[in-house]
């Protein structure tokens, strides 16, 4: 037996001398592979938790460090960080990584300022994503996910006109079958009180892909905002015959009380109740839509009454 052994460990001595040498990566996925078997054999396991299980990235170990500063491991480090979201080791990775190769080339280093640009706006850093952004964009051009994320930071900073020219381009660079872009440019159209800017989007999103409750949400709420009853019907009587939202039945509501009569809309404000939050009440359906219904022509006491009414009739 003990000769075997002997025989075989040559051979694998053999086989390992004469196999091509590893690289880098496939090294280092032996040794976790093996520091990995250690922790889960060793009989000290059971009075202590793996240091693997703390901390898998290793990404601060003194030991692992001067190997970190090849750029093929800083990147390779820096996509795990990212995919495990440990965004702020990802972040110093993508740092490091762009500090040690300022020469390569721009498309390899627009990934990852690409990439670097995610981790800050998912630590909250949201002004410098922006400029990160803008700068991987500089490099490769316009990129569809890079505007798409400037686009969504426009927004979260109220500036609605600047992130709906953003998916403008975004939709300009995508599948037409793929109408998302011109939506989401319709829906900031639509915070930035330009209806028809909206609806010009909203009109090709439906032609290029009928019958999707999102854009004729939009574009019966647009129609709304600009007296198209005759298109807000159509499309509200639409969107009701199916899975309503509690903000369809409301807004179909507004536009059955100025085409016709507060007896006609109470049902569908009742509705709109019905599928709102439990313990909404009344006056909520009116507080958000407070200025356009008044700028149509009903008055404070007409809301006032109309949320006494359903006040009444509440279960």
């Amino acid at each position: 037996m003990k000769k075997m052994l002997e025989e075989n460990d040559i051979a694998a001595r053999f086989n390992a001398a004469d196999a091509p040498p590893r690289s880098f990566l496939e090294e280092l996925r032996v040794y976790m592979k093996d520091l990995r078997r250690f922790f889960s054999l060793s009989p000290y396991s059971r009075d202590g938790v793996s240091p693997l299980q703390q901390h898998l990235l290793m990404t601060d170990n003194q030991w692992l460090a001067p190997a970190l500063q090849r750029p093929e491991a800083l990147i390779s480090a820096a996509d795990i960080a990212l995919h495990v979201q440990s965004f702020d080791n990802a972040y110093r990775l993508y740092s490091d990584y762009l500090c040690h190769t300022a020469g390569i080339e721009p498309q390899a280093h627009a990934e990852a300022l690409q990439k670097l640009g995610y981790c800050r706006e998912q630590l909250g850093e949201l002004v410098d994503a922006e400029e990160v952004y803008n700068k991987a964009l500089l490099l490769c051009g316009d990129n569809s996910w890079v505007l798409a994320r400037l686009a969504k930071l426009h927004s979260r900073r109220a500036d609605y006109v600047g992130a709906a020219e953003l998916y403008d381009r975004v939709a300009q660079l995508t599948e037409e079958t793929d109408t998302t872009p011109l939506v989401r440019a319709a829906e900031c159209y639509l915070f930035a009180a330009m209806p028809e800017e909206a609806r010009q989007r909203l009109f090709k999103a439906d032609y290029l892909k009928p019958e999707q409750p999102r854009t004729r949400r939009a574009l019966a709420w647009s129609s709304l905002l600009m007296e198209k009853y005759e298109d807000a019907e159509r499309l509200y009587s639409w969107l009701l015959e199916r899975q309503p939202t509690a903000a369809d039945c409301q807004n179909a509501a507004h536009l059955a009380w100025l085409t016709r009569s507060l007896p006609e809309a109470l049902p569908l404000y009742r509705r709109a109740l019905q599928l709102s939050e439990a313990g909404t009440p009344p006056a909520a359906l009116f507080r958000a839509d407070r200025s356009f219904l008044l700028s149509h022509g009903l008055k404070e006491e007409d809301l006032q009454l109309a949320a006494d009414l359903l006040e009444a009739n509440m279960p």
